[in-house]
This record gives C-alpha cells, sequence and structure tokens, in this order.
C-alpha cells in the first residue's frame, strides 16, 4: 500500500481561500478520478514562523503506478497549475510517495 503526501507551506493571508480549494477544487477531483482511498486533510502543529500555516492532503494506492496515475494524471497537473496561478509564490508544495508498512 502507497501513501501519497502532499504537503502544502502558505503565507497566513491565502489560508480560508486555500482551504476551499483544496476540499472543493483539489478533492472532488480526487474523487472523480477514482483508484485513490482514505483522503486526509491535515494542519501541522509546528509552524515555521508566525507569518505561514502548514496542511497535508494524504490518500493511498494499492500500488505506487496507481498513485503515479494520479499524481500525474491531466487533472492532477491542471489542478498544480491552477494553484500556482491562484496563490504564486504564497503557496509552496511537494509530493511524497511513501510505502506503508506492516507493524509486526
Amino acid at each position: 500500500m502507497i501513501l501519497l503526501n502532499t504537503s502544502f507551506h502558505m503565507h497566513v493571508s491565502v489560508e480560508r481561500d486555500f482551504l476551499d480549494w483544496v476540499r472543493h477544487r483539489y478533492a472532488a477531483a480526487l474523487e472523480r478520478h477514482g483508484g485513490m482511498g482514505y483522503p486526509t486533510l491535515a494542519r501541522m502543529l509546528v509552524k515555521p514562523d508566525e507569518d505561514t500555516v502548514s496542511y497535508c492532503f494524504q490518500m493511498t494506492a494499492e500500488s505506487e503506478q496507481a498513485a503515479a496515475m494520479w499524481h500525474d494524471s491531466d487533472d492532477a497537473t491542471a489542478l498544480r497549475g491552477e494553484l500556482t496561478r491562484r496563490f504564486g509564490e504564497l503557496i509552496v508544495h511537494f509530493t511524497t510517495y511513501m510505502e506503508i508498512l506492516p507493524l509486526a
């Protein structure tokens, strides 16, 4: 099982608009795409400085290939472009693929 994590770090001035965007645009596109499970949005409690806030959007996939199908899809690529056009340098983001391991 693969965990696909995208971390977003932003200026506090765009936080409310970002949350609206991720809930209504990003999550909706993910649902339309299918093949991914357990979408989760989390706010990081550690702040690099007073003017920034960070969030992670995580979802699972059965394989790295399935995760890449979403990440490299036209919808996901368009959303990343939209994010850049809408927020510019006020948001930076990166995506990490992680393998979920059994505890035993």
